[in-house]
């Protein structure tokens, strides 16, 4: 694999000149990570909104305000870019050009892996691409391709990747088809060797060097005009960036640059813009372009409503700030949402409405599953408990799913996660209510899933979680290691495999798999508790105490981590704290008092009135006359 710094920017026209309007843009920039493992661009944002003031200068073509959509940081989940690319392909009436770009970091899988592609990485994406909130550019490519008269059939496509930790080597690839001189070459085939700059990320700042895009946009200004007719076309763009200085990127760079064959031209030169360039030289980025103020069509529609049509949108987006998406709660967002769709003057923006309610649904979704990819104390404990929330993440998902239609690009990806969340909402309810029939239809719902999105790790642990229950362990050990497999830097299935390994009095594989569940998760308390377990065979009281205290201050909810404690604290004769520890064990759920009464560690505290107190709270039945 090679990380990769991608830009991307597609260009797409109508094929007939009757349909001829205004061109569209989705502009996206992102230089901040919730997964901080994953590599950030510092220039990444900045250079998205330049582009975005790009377009709306003479050369860019001046495009309206309200006909560019820009996404940075926060705001570019995987959801708001899927929802911006519906808008900028479904849109009526159809525009005369369409823009896609995209400035962020991305990962190419390697030929010999299961994926041959690159995989955009999101604001709210895990670092594992595997994990299903990643978007791939043959994914985007295929979409784009299902629009009918606007299918994008003459890219101009340039990659470049250099030193990596996965390979030695650098690399060049690049490939140009349209019209004019034609130059082609395989991106995942082709290679040359190119000197190592040796730049760090931080080369790709607007203040000093110059980012990808800085090239790209100093190009489109006037600077690729190599034939003086005052017009950049692809081929022209090509050639200025492949040629620039700061062609040398940091690791992991790679441009994409698309146009149809009946838009050779890319920009109109600027004299003004090309002079002030060519005085101060192509070492600095031009001086950003002032956005033209003006007010998104919504709001300016709204302006003109009727009060009663404004406060029942202002409740819908209230509605969909507090996450209140779904019936029953009263006045829902996707009720509110039904309500603004019977108001006629609102049926401009009735997509915009639909993509809105649609992406904050799977926004809510995607960071309850992200807590969970990254080991959360508080998702972890969460799990150990039956709640309603799981649920409601299923039916939202089969709600945006629906508001965003089948023929979306995201489809089979939202209902393998919303057969995910069913059947995990099915495990946790048999755990809650103890009753193993809940199972059978959990793996059903898990195996479906497996079979829309087979390389996600979330769905092998989860399957795994179910054949524990269900007591097929080689089975639950195959999926542990298939979701490693996918996910190998993922605490929580190495964690579970520790647990396989403790039931199955395998000390030594039980050890290898707590530590390695720690060192890819310092903070997860299932592995202090597994290796806990190890060192109290191993009759190391001390050091099973420490890893349990450990545990405990990570936030564990297993209630046998507060049991165990107990039973150490009783065996240094703190008969006091090892009840203290049994009652809070019974508050995270213990509940097996013949595990309790028959425990030898314990027999010490049964002459206890705290003991004889505790068995009548939570054991009336068992109380002796």
């Amino acid at each position: 694999m090679k990380s990769l710094f991608f830009f991307i920017s597609l260009f797409l026209s109508s094929v007939s000149s009757a349909q001829s309007r205004t061109a569209k843009a989705l502009v996206v920039g992102i230089s901040q990570y919730q997964d901080t493992s994953l590599h950030a661009f510092s220039a990444a944002r900045r250079d998205a909104e330049e582009y975005a003031a790009f377009l709306q200068s003479p050369s860019g073509g001046s495009i309206e305000r309200d006909q560019i959509l820009l996404l940075t940081d926060e705001e570019a989940t995987l959801a708001g870019f899927m929802a911006g690319l519906e808008w900028l392909m479904s849109e009526k009436p159809i525009p005369s050009k369409r823009l896609l770009y995209f400035a962020g970091s991305a990962l190419y899988m390697t030929p010999g892996q299961k994926k041959e592609d690159v995989l955009m990485f999101f604001n709210d994406s895990p670092a594992t691409p595997f994990q299903g909130n990643t978007c791939s550019l043959k994914g985007i490519k295929k979409r784009l391709e299902k629009q009918g008269e606007t299918i994008l059939n003459a890219p101009v496509f340039l990659a470049v990747s250099f030193k990596s930790p996965f390979e030695k080597s650098d690399s060049l690839g690049f490939e140009w088809k349209g019209t004019g001189k034609t130059k082609r070459s395989s991106w995942l085939k082709w290679s040359q060797t190119m000197p190592d700059a040796g730049l760090s990320s931080s080369a790709f700042s607007s203040k000093g060097q110059k980012s990808i895009s800085s090239d790209l946009v100093t190009g489109l200004l006037g600077l690729a005009d190599y034939d003086g007719n005052r017009m950049v076309s692809g081929p022209e763009i090509f050639r200025h960036i492949s040629t620039q200085s700061s062609f040398y990127y940091p690791p992991g760079a790679c441009l994409y640059l698309s146009v149809t064959d009946k838009e050779k031209n890319l920009s109109k030169v600027d004299e003004r813009i090309l002079n002030e360039l060519e005085q101060r030289g192509n070492n600095e980025l031009f001086p950003p372009i002032v956005q033209l103020e003006s007010m998104p069509a919504e709001e300016r529609l709204l302006q003109k409503s009727a009060p009663v049509t404004r406060r029942l949108y202002e409740d819908f987006i209230l509605a969909i700030k507090v996450k209140n998406f779904l019936p029953p709660r009263e006045r829902n967002a996707a009720a509110l949402y039904d309500s603004l769709l019977l108001v006629p003057e609102l049926l401009p923006i009735a997509g915009y409405l639909r993509r809105r309610l649609a992406a904050a649904m799977l926004d809510d979704t995607q960071q309850a599953l992200n807590a969970y990819l990254n080991t959360s104390a508080n998702e972890l404990a969460r799990r150990q408990k039956y709640t309603e929330p799981y649920k409601r993440y299923a039916q939202q998902l089969q709600k945006a799913n629906e508001l965003l239609g089948k023929q979306h690009m995201m489809s089979n990806t939202l209902e393998a996660k919303r057969l995910y969340f069913e059947g995990l909402e099915l495990r946790l309810r048999s755990l809650a209510e103890k009753d193993s029939s809940w199972l059978s239809e959990a793996m059903e719902k898990q195996r479906a899933a497996l079979h829309l999105e087979p390389e996600a790790a979330y769905i092998h642990n989860e399957l795994g979680v179910v054949c524990i229950n269900k007591n097929d362990t080689a089975e639950a050990k195959k999926q542990f290691l298939e979701a490693i497999e996918y996910s190998p830097t993922w605490s929580i299935p190495y964690n579970n495999l520790s647990i396989l390994a403790l039931n199955a009095g395998d000390w030594q594989a039980a050890n290898y798999y707590g530590i390695e569940a720690i060192r890819h998760a310092p903070y997860n308390p299932g592995g202090y508790a597994n290796l806990g377990v190890v060192y109290a065979e191993k009759k190391d009281w001390a050091q099973a105490e420490t890893l349990f205290r450990r545990a405990v201050r990570l936030g564990a909810e297993r209630p046998v981590v507060y049991y165990n404690l107990a039973c150490l604290e009783a065996k240094k004769a703190e008969k006091g704290m090892a009840i203290d520890w049994l009652l809070q064990a019974h508050e995270k759920g213990w509940d097996d008092f013949d595990i309790l009464n028959n425990d030898e560690d314990l027999v010490s505290l049964h002459a206890l009135s705290e003991w004889k107190a505790m068995v009548r709270k939570y054991y009336p039945d068992k109380v002796k006359e």
